[in-house]
């Protein structure tokens, strides 16, 4: 029993360890732009964090996670948009995997819809439309019917859902809801 407990205290030890060094490896891992190894020692360092429960340290803890987690994601952004925007797949899934490692995988989905549902979003917001009762324009500057807009339109969805139907089914493990949560 003994021996037992001093084995437990020790690995509790080592994890207490760890958690001294997180965010220099972490800032560090951000510095050498290796995000996958910044998310795995994040990763690693929340399977962790029970082990500080109900102690003064939790809290401080869990902010220093949550600070780091901010950091990735924000070092991440602009190329995961950049990887969104060009059809990079394989980037895509490598984000996706990080963010997932960082339990931000709600963020990701944000970060996706957002980008892709951007040229049918444009389409609708920017619709220069006519009231009902207007005359047909002689020119499309004043405008069309909302009836023409909306012939218009229908034809665009297709044509996104298309491409975002192959994309999603190589990134998400779940694609028949994610398409769902796009389309919605």
């Amino acid at each position: 029993t003994v021996k037992r407990n001093m084995e437990a205290s020790l690995a509790v030890l080592r994890e207490a360890e760890a958690w001294s060094s997180l965010e220099s490896e972490v800032v560090s891992y951000l510095a050498e732009q290796a995000y996958s190894k910044a998310a795995a020692r994040l990763s690693e360092a929340a399977k962790s964090l029970g082990v500080f429960q109900n102690t003064p340290e939790f809290e401080s803890r869990k902010t220093l996670m949550v600070n780091l987690q901010n950091q990735l994601e924000a070092a991440l952004s602009s190329a995961l948009v950049s990887g969104i925007n060009n059809n990079d797949i394989d980037a895509c899934k490598q984000y996706f995997d990080i963010f997932c490692h960082i339990e931000r995988e709600a963020e990701f989905r944000s970060y996706w819809n957002g980008s892709k549902r951007k040229k049918l979003l444009t389409l609708w917001e920017e619709a220069r439309l006519l009231d009902c009762d207007a005359d047909a324009p002689k020119d499309d500057e004043a405008g069309r019917t909302f009836a023409a807009f909306l012939a218009e339109f229908p034809h665009e969805l297709p044509s996104v859902l298309q491409v975002e139907r192959l994309a999603v089914a190589l990134i998400f493990p779940d694609p028949q809801p994610t398409l769902s949560s796009f389309i919605t």
